[in-house]
């Protein structure tokens, strides 16, 4: 665990003790078993399974952002968070857990940043693998280390509104059979 901006403290400061309890629990709860071999599993099992997990507890997921630049070409008009639950004291916890490549944890820092500006959250959790759960998962995958790394480098002014904690997970076991990956790509297409 990396607490950023004193995240961690932000959210006892904000009242937030009993969801963030409910994300470690999620974390906790979710038994993950991989294939012993180099960028052999895919990733969005896992996925499935921490999505399920947040879901089950009452976390809203896909919380759109709403942005103030739109990309004319994409028609994008909001960015989404995976989760977010709003204490009954009108406070709100975001997460974002990333399984995307090494550079996504920017657009998460970005996403978080944003949504605690117009006061969508008031602290944001990253969870990301471990770099020795990552090195068995596809290519480029994110880590805790790089996130954690890029955190340290930009130092506390790059994010001045960010409020985070970044966990870090692994794997639970190692099973002969690893996790499927999920199919994307020109070639994928052409397979369907």
């Amino acid at each position: 665990m990396y607490s950023y901006h004193d995240g961690e403290a932000m959210v006892y400061h904000y009242a937030l003790g009993e969801l963030y309890a409910e994300v470690k629990d999620v974390i906790f709860s979710v038994r993950v078993g991989i294939a012993p071999e180099k960028e052999k599993n895919g990733v969005e099992p896992i996925k499935k399974m921490f999505r399920e997990a947040f879901v089950t507890r009452g976390w809203t997921p896909e919380v759109p952002i709403p942005l103030e630049a739109r990309d004319e070409l994409r028609g994008d008009e909001d960015t989404k968070m995976d989760f977010r639950k709003v204490h009954y004291n009108g406070h709100g916890l975001g997460v974002e857990f990333q399984t995307g490549y090494y550079e996504r944890p920017l657009k998460d820092f970005l996403r978080f940043q944003k949504a605690i500006q117009i006061g969508m959250v008031k602290v944001g959790v990253l969870i990301v693998l471990m770099k020795d759960t990552a090195y068995y998962m596809s290519d480029r995958i994110a880590s805790f280390e790089s996130a954690v790394d890029t955190l340290k480098g930009f130092g506390t002014e790059a994010y001045r509104d960010l409020s985070l904690v970044v966990f870090g997970v692994a794997h639970d076991e190692f099973t002969d059979k690893p996790l499927p990956k999920q199919r994307v790509g020109r070639r994928a297409q052409r397979r369907r």
